[in-house]
């Protein structure tokens, strides 16, 4: 099953987290902006050409996109922020997030 994060404008519980797996020290990173996040994955991934992690920004946008709903859909109650990818409508279209960010999570 896969999923999606429903609006990624809005702050998923616990951030944004980008996860680079396979590595030793494994790379975690947290963010409350979406924007950031796939930022940090794609100049991560730029710099680590032998990884051969996505370096295109839609693509790296979809990994951290699809990482993030696969984690939030196992937390009790948060639903709301994920959507089945089997499920969308036709008409369903993902929030930009390009280069507007938006302070999110109680950020000042």
């Amino acid at each position: 099953m896969t999923y999606r994060l429903t609006n990624r404008q809005n702050c998923p519980p616990n951030g944004f987290i980008v996860r680079i797996k396979g590595l030793v020290p494994k790379v975690e990173r947290v963010y409350w902006s979406f924007y950031e996040a796939v930022s940090f994955y794609q100049k991560f991934s730029l710099a680590n050409p032998q990884l051969g992690l996505p370096t295109e920004w839609a693509d790296c946008e979809t990994v951290v996109d699809e990482q993030n709903a696969r984690r939030v859909a196992r937390i009790p109650g948060a639903a709301s922020y994920v959507v089945q990818v089997d499920s969308l409508p036709n008409n369903f279209a993902q929030v930009s997030t390009a280069p507007s960010v938006k302070k999110c999570c109680g950020m000042r």
